[in-house]
């Protein structure tokens, strides 16, 4: 079974944050406070700022994070190349720093590109990579993941790419050596009915989501 996230306990080992702004700063701030490592896309190094704290590199071609306010910022790595989003190098700095996994806060916001791009390199990365959302999070499944859940939580399960034999459990609605693909069936808004929740593919990659609704079910680690 493939580790999920870099979260050892309540410990983030490094937190990736982008600059969407649906995630509230209260949020981030509680990620921020639990991360020993903290990588800022851009201008979202404003938003660390916010939340109270200063991230440990800012990494980008710099366009979102205005020259007069950089000297607060002393410790980034300058990328010009625009052939790569800031999300790209973002994940490829931490995978050059020799970590295995990340945690990503700030990937929705106001701009679709941008977050489909985002999504976009988070299926490109070798990194194990958990997602923090308004309202849970996502794990980007390869092979395979275990998740722990309060019974009643909503679970989905997106194929990014085809994705064959499939078997997910823990669900109200289970699978069992099913083929999914975005233009054709997927595995959204089931239910968990227990405490665990394990996927399995085959082949292809999947986002398994586990999100709050309006009935208060809530994702727990």
């Amino acid at each position: 079974m493939e580790a999920i996230t870099s979260i050892n306990g309540h410990e983030i080992a490094v937190l990736g944050v982008l600059n969407g702004h649906d995630l509230l700063l209260s949020q981030l701030r509680q990620l921020l406070a639990r991360a020993r490592f903290v990588v800022a896309a851009d201008g979202a190094a404003l938003r660390c700022r916010d939340a109270g704290r200063l991230p440990d590199v800012v990494i980008g071609d710099m366009d979102s994070l205005p020259v007069e306010v950089r000297d607060q910022f002393p410790l980034y790595q300058w990328e010009e190349d625009q052939d790569y989003t800031d999300t790209q190098k973002l994940l490829r700095f931490v995978a050059d720093r020799g970590d295995s996994a990340v945690v990503l806060a700030g990937i929705e916001g106001d701009l679709p590109d941008h977050s489909l791009a985002a999504w976009g390199a988070c299926l490109s990365s070798s990194l194990d990579i958990r997602v923090e959302l308004r309202r849970g999070y996502a794990v980007v499944v390869r092979r395979s993941a275990r998740v722990f859940v309060t019974p009643g939580t909503r679970i989905s399960l997106i194929p990014m790419t085809p994705c064959f034999d499939v078997h997910l459990t823990g669900v109200r609605w289970p699978l069992a050596g099913a083929s999914l693909a975005l233009d054709g069936q997927v595995s959204i808004s089931n239910r968990a009915v227990a405490d665990t929740v394990e996927v399995s593919l085959g082949g292809g990659t999947a986002l398994l989501f586990v999100l709050r609704d309006d009935k208060g079910a809530d994702p727990v680690d």
